[in-house]
């Protein structure tokens, strides 16, 4: 069905997982497996967003690491990017999508 935005959003198959981590770096591969979502990715830490490095996309790794606190995410596209959880012990992050539940409309 194209066009559907659900209210649930899965990683690895799951609905609102939980990932417990050492304070240490960690490389994600994110893919927006969505047919029509666009997602704004962010890592919320308390009351302000946390900095990850973007080191590759859908075709290669990038010459070197670009520094971001949002990543536009768009239907079948990837990204890897590494999460420093150095001195987080007894923290959460929580990955927020700031994208709406419509089509993409563009930047602002």
């Amino acid at each position: 069905m194209a066009e559907f935005f659900g209210d649930i959003i899965l990683v690895n198959g799951k609905a609102w997982p939980k990932y417990e981590v050492e304070p240490r770096k960690y490389r994600f591969r994110l893919l927006n497996g969505s047919d029509s979502r666009f997602y704004i990715l962010k890592f919320e830490n308390g009351s302000s967003y946390r900095t990850f490095h973007v080191i590759g996309t859908d075709d290669a790794l990038l010459p070197q690491a670009v520094a971001k606190t949002e990543l536009l995410l768009a239907p079948g596209e990837r990204y890897d990017i590494v999460v420093d959880f150095t001195g987080m012990s007894g923290q959460s992050l929580v990955l927020e999508n700031w994208a709406g539940d419509e089509p993409f409309k563009g930047f602002t």
